[in-house]
């Protein structure tokens, strides 16, 4: 996943951009997803690097992405994804 979004500096560059995906998308979300962004990110702060970009997902959620993982942010779950390194497909 690659977006004008990528090598985001720090933890509040992620927060404003997902903030901004957000309000400037043309679909509305549900008030669950962006309490789970919100959610995610406060809990990541503390334990992760920041991610490599954050952007809005194909429905109206939110993806973040480090290098070989990715995790897509809905109402009511979670989805991580995990990439083998040079093929590109989730295992």
């Amino acid at each position: 996943m690659q977006d004008e979004n990528t090598c985001l500096s720090d933890w509040d560059a992620i927060e404003k951009s997902a903030a901004d995906a957000i309000s400037e998308s043309a679909e509305s979300f549900a008030d669950a997803t962006v309490a789970n962004v919100r959610d995610l990110i406060a809990a990541c702060r503390k334990f992760y690097l920041v991610p490599d970009g954050v952007a809005k997902g194909y429905w109206s959620t939110i993806n973040l992405w480090w290098e070989g993982c990715a995790v897509e942010v809905f109402d009511d779950h979670y989805e991580w994804y995990r990439f083998e390194q040079n093929r590109g497909i989730p295992i």
